[in-house]
């Protein structure tokens, strides 16, 4: 099998996609990208993968899924997470489910990550009855079919949507209630395992809104799309739906925000930002929540009372709550392949750099499709991630996928990493990551500009710049090498070179220092290093400092 250590490109090509589409996409790759785990490959704990569910990724860069194991069915899965390379058995069918005594795990979905490598997962679990919950890594029970939700006595949790879980180790979900009264409900749980409460529930009024508009519902039932995000700063986003007193007819809304300060971020039939006559529809899912409080969305439009330009179907939106702008629109072309245009947009994630991943069909002037997925990054034009006849590295060889998805929420981090899943026709699956990292950072000198400024007399000269990066800047550095003559033993001199420790300059976009300089060569060399740690190629200034021999 491929070493992890190894990195390998996307191949180009999407040959032998479909008839009357023989040529390839000529689009920029966007990324390297390794496989973490593959079918046929030994399962860390036993056995051999089989199959996955699609994967997610932490702000570390661990992953976690589900797999399941060769000649086994569906409900033998077990759970794995970690970084790549060393990844763990987290839990697995017939294990005994902490917190839920005489009970064992039957069935797994819905993993995501913290920021510290752990993972969260909902589970089932059976003895004489079925019970649902959540479990983080231990395991350990973090919420459980009929436990009370807060100060909700008189209500139990009877079902558990996607989990998520912040370096503080607070859980977050969306719940289903049952109340005494044999009718359900449905609420946002948010806290510690074993201490969650509702941050939001039916019947709340709705946030941001005036008086007499009530939330009417927060569980939809919908695994793929229906996860509360949050991140380490404390922020929580998430989908609901709300009806106002005097009508029965409910609308979505998108939240975000920190608990007791929750503001509508987007709202159906609302004009939509940047889309002239556009008002949303609806939303495909929850939101995606970076970082440091950015959101992507996707949302179906629908054209408003006011004549114009027609409104795209769908588009993916993404800045901060208030401010959000349309990334992509399903009609929009897609780069390198002529009369080809994205249709069904789904899943999108931003993290802080404001870099945004999304899943799209391509759709071919031909009318055939193939699902793929690309980064928009804020600097340019739509680029290629992963796509179907895009070929892979596998451990048998290069094949080309026949399916690629990623989950949205949690499948994109500040390290620029994606993580997907990649299915093969005769080759099984395997879960991948793409590192998307833009280019490294670029210098550039603005003083001195003129030549003769770098023939001086002057004990010391003052350089200045600037310095460019799509995810920031972190330090400029630099050193100089001194070519000083000294005298050999006998007759004659040589050429010393002394290079002096690396020192800091001032500022990180704009930047200066002022360098000493000793008499006859000096040279001084300049490098930038962003938030990720990319390090710009080495900007070289050649300095000579001379004497006139009658002064």
């Amino acid at each position: 099998s491929m070493p992890w250590g190894n990195t390998a490109r996307l191949h180009a090509a999407f040959a032998g996609f479909a008839i009357a589409c023989a040529a390839s996409l000529h689009a920029e790759i966007g990324s390297s990208y390794k496989y973490v785990a593959f079918s046929g490959q030994s399962a860390p704990g036993g056995g051999v993968y089989s199959t996955f569910s699609t994967p997610r990724i932490g702000p570390d860069g661990s992953v976690g899924f589900v797999g399941v194991l060769t000649s086994t069915s569906f409900a033998d899965s077990r759970v794995y997470a970690g970084q790549p390379g060393a990844l763990q058995l987290v839990a697995a069918v017939g294990d005994s489910a902490p917190g839920a005594d005489g009970f064992n795990f039957t069935s797994f979905s819905d993993v995501a990550m913290n920021s510290a490598g752990l993972a969260v997962f909902s589970a089932t679990a059976q003895s004489e009855g079925t019970l649902s919950g959540l479990w983080t890594t231990g395991p350990k029970l973090g919420l459980l079919e009929g436990d009370a939700l807060g100060a909700l006595l008189s209500a139990s949790v009877s079902a558990v949507e996607a989990p998520s879980l912040n370096a503080q180790g607070r859980l977050a979900a969306k719940v289903q209630l049952s109340l005494p009264s044999e009718s359900t409900s449905s609420a946002v749980a948010l806290g510690q395992s074993g201490k969650m409460a509702a941050l939001l529930q039916e019947g709340d009024a709705a946030p941001g809104f005036p008086g007499g508009v009530v939330i009417s519902n927060l569980y939809e039932d919908d695994p793929a799309n229906d996860r509360v995000d949050q991140n380490d700063d404390g922020m929580v986003a998430f989908k609901a739906h709300a009806v106002p007193s005097a009508t029965p007819s409910s609308f979505e809304v998108l939240y975000a925000g920190k608990p007791g300060n929750m503001q509508p971020a987007a709202v159906q039939k609302n004009a939509a930002p940047g889309i002239a006559n556009g008002i949303y529809k609806g939303f495909q899912a929850d939101p995606s929540l970076s970082s440091d409080g950015k959101l992507a969305i996707v949302a179906d439009l629908a054209q408003s009372d006011v004549e114009g330009a027609a409104v795209p179907s769908r588009a993916v939106f993404a800045g901060a709550p208030g401010a959000l702008k349309p990334i992509v629109r399903d009609g929009d072309s897609v780069p390198g392949k002529p009369g080809a245009t994205f249709t069904n947009l789904a899943h999108a994630c931003v993290n802080e750099t404001g870099d945004v991943v999304f899943k799209a069909d391509i759709l071919y002037p031909n009318e055939s499709t193939r699902p793929s997925i690309w980064v928009q990054r804020i600097d340019g034009s739509p680029v290629l991630i992963a796509a179907s006849g895009v070929t892979f590295d596998t451990p048998s060889g290069a094949k080309e996928a026949t399916n690629v998805d990623f989950a949205g929420p949690d499948a994109f981090n500040d390290l620029h990493e994606v993580v997907f899943k990649a299915n093969f026709a005769a080759n099984g699956s395997g879960v991948y990551i793409a590192d998307t990292r833009p280019f490294i950072p670029w210098l550039h000198l603005t003083s001195p500009r003129k030549r003769r400024d770098f023939v001086t007399m002057e004990n010391f000269i003052e350089l200045k710049g600037t310095a460019q990066d799509a995810t920031g800047i972190a330090k400029i550095e630099y050193s100089v090498t001194r070519s000083i003559q000294q005298k050999k033993q006998g007759t004659g001199r040589r050429i010393v070179r002394v290079t002096t420790p690396v020192k800091l300059a001032k500022g990180d976009k704009v930047w200066s220092f002022r360098v000493p300089l000793a008499m006859g060569l000096n040279a001084v060399t300049i490098t930038a290093t962003d938030k990720l740690g990319n390090v710009s190629e080495p900007l070289k200034v050649l300095v000579l400092r001379y004497t006139c021999d009658n002064q």
